[in-house]
């Protein structure tokens, strides 16, 4: 027994070796025009070799950074049949998890903020789950029972690895490294986003869209699905710009060109919402920040000049393109009175409000019909608060907001008040999405980013054989 030196930089370099090999190869396979089948069999020959190895980190650090992403083959071309590529990632990461928990033989009580982000993880499971349920209640789409089944069990295989997650997060080395694999889960997303389109043409889709044309019209509908699991190009800004911001007020030295690539990403998913959450966190970034008015003053002004130099070099128009079918009223989501999805959330509302029942416990009939015949499409209300008392009543979204409350206080309680912006993109952004998208992300970032601050610079940690 003894106690050894080691280097953490060392460490993640080899996990970005790895991963960076690992999604070549998957994108070879694509290339050469091998079938999808391949991609699982790439998935199942890492993860065996790396347990076999005992690189229970290494494991854990693909489970951070690919956990955002669709699975990499659709479940039809799928060596384990009903079971997509992201189910071989969480089954590794659990085994891993269990595994490495005898091995650090970790005692650590979760604080209330921990708490509270946990009893998040475990609301956005059972809602993810429940959710299925209530769609194929109410006809508007059907699934099967090993369906219901096979849910059930990622989402409980997720929560316990975050659970571990979690609980490691408290060695100062655990944290570090499931930091950098949350930013090298941004870098996916961002190069994916501004490389669409190339990605389209060797035959890697962001969606289930293959039969689609490559243009600027369908950046967005690629958009809709990115490689984000469950969300719309909203969910996809909304991401980028949480992990912006856990950047922005958590690190020491910032990383200028991962920051550049996550705005260029962001802007390539002509998410209106991100654009706007973007602005919130720059402008907080710099009028919070311990420098005097003067330099504030300067900081603004520099960042004012680059803006316009990015406007005009094109950077903001697909943004911009989606910002004017608004005002021209060429949008899709458009009523005839030109409100979109305020209407849409006044629809929903009154109805919730037509019947105690439904303000209760939730709708137990469709109205999609209903609202098509309002909207151009037929749509969901865009609002996840709104559809969560839509479908489950308002005790469920009183429990969701309860739970965002107690965090925010915890935050506020605590030294750092800044961090409160780490949250506040997700937060806006669920105004506008349906679906919880990035949900199980919100409370990672708490647990991750607050009462902390990281150096990207190389740090050293003891440990014990």
């Amino acid at each position: 027994m003894g106690v050894f030196i080691k280097n953490v930089f060392d460490d993640i370099q080899y996990a970005y070796i790895v991963l960076t090999i690992f999604l070549l190869v998957i994108f070879g396979v694509y290339l050469v025009g091998m079938p999808q089948i391949s991609v699982n069999f790439v998935f199942l020959f890492l993860f065996i070799a790396l347990f076999c190895f005992k690189k229970y980190d290494l494991i854990l650090f693909l489970f951070i950074a690919l956990f955002p992403t669709n699975g990499f083959a659709d479940t039809k071309y799928n060596i384990l049949g009903i079971v997509n590529s992201k189910y071989i990632v969480s089954l590794f990461a659990l085994f891993s998890a269990i595994l490495k928990e005898g091995q650090i033989k970790s005692n650590y009580n979760f604080d209330k903020l921990t708490k509270y982000a946990f009893y998040l993880i475990v609301f956005i499971a059972v809602y993810l789950f429940l959710q299925n349920f209530k769609v194929d209640q109410l006809g508007i789409q059907q699934f099967a029972v090993t369906t219901h089944l096979t849910i059930f069990i990622k989402l409980a295989i997720d929560v316990i690895v975050f659970y571990y997650i979690i609980k490691f997060s408290n060695i100062p080395y655990y944290k570090l490294y499931f930091q950098k694999a949350f930013f090298y889960s941004l870098l996916i997303i961002s190069l994916s986003m501004i490389f669409v389109d190339t990605l389209y043409e060797i035959g890697i889709y962001m969606g289930d869209e293959d039969s689609i044309k490559v243009g600027d019209a369908n950046k967005r509908v690629l958009g809709v699905w990115g490689l984000i699991c469950g969300g719309d190009e909203n969910s996809l800004g909304g991401y980028l710009v949480m992990g912006l911001s856990c950047i922005l007020f958590s690190a020491k030295k910032k990383p200028w060109l991962l920051v550049t690539i996550i705005i260029l990403g962001l802007m390539h998913t002509g998410s209106r919402t991100g654009f706007f959450n973007l602005v919130i966190v720059v402008l907080a970034f710099m009028l919070c920040s311990q420098d005097s008015i003067l330099i504030k003053l300067r900081n603004i002004l520099l960042v004012s000049l680059l803006a316009f130099i990015l406007f005009k070099v094109g950077v903001f128009d697909f943004v911009i393109e989606r910002t004017m079918k608004l005002v021209t009223g060429e949008d899709e989501g458009l009523d005839a009175n030109g409100l979109g999805r305020l209407s849409g959330w006044f629809f929903y509302l009154n109805y919730i409000m037509s019947d105690m029942r439904y303000f209760f416990f939730g709708v137990t009939e469709n109205i999609y019909d209903a609202v098509s015949t309002e909207f151009f499409r037929n749509r969901v209300a865009h609002n996840f608060y709104i559809q969560l008392w839509y479908y489950f009543g308002v005790f469920a979204l009183c429990i969701f907001l309860y739970l965002l409350t107690k965090i925010c206080v915890c935050i506020l309680k605590s030294k750092n008040k800044i961090q409160f912006f780490l949250i506040l993109p997700a937060c806006i952004t669920l105004f506008t999405v349906s679906d919880i998208g990035v949900g199980f992300y919100i409370p990672i970032v708490l647990v991750l980013f607050t009462n902390n601050e990281f150096n990207y610079k190389v740090q050293k940690y003891v440990k014990k054989e």
